[in-house]
């Protein structure tokens, strides 16, 4: 599977195991988690309340860490 590049260096600053929120590993990227959840890299795990905002909590698929090797 090709990604674009973009996704491609999103995805290589994520860990690769464990839930995480992209806030703390990508704070400017807009459109990243889209793009990376309809190619099946990433999927929701989960939801945090914190100072009255609702943050999902994100896990890297199978995929996503096949691609990276």
């Amino acid at each position: 599977m090709k990604i674009p590049a973009r996704q491609k260096e999103a995805l290589r600053a994520l860990p690769a195991t464990g839930p995480f929120l992209f806030r703390d590993y990508l704070p400017d990227a807009k459109g990243v988690v889209v793009g990376l959840r309809r190619a099946g890299l990433i999927r929701k795990v989960g939801f945090r309340r914190e100072k009255g905002y609702r943050l999902t909590s994100w896990e890297m698929t199978d995929e996503g860490r096949r691609i990276l090797g």
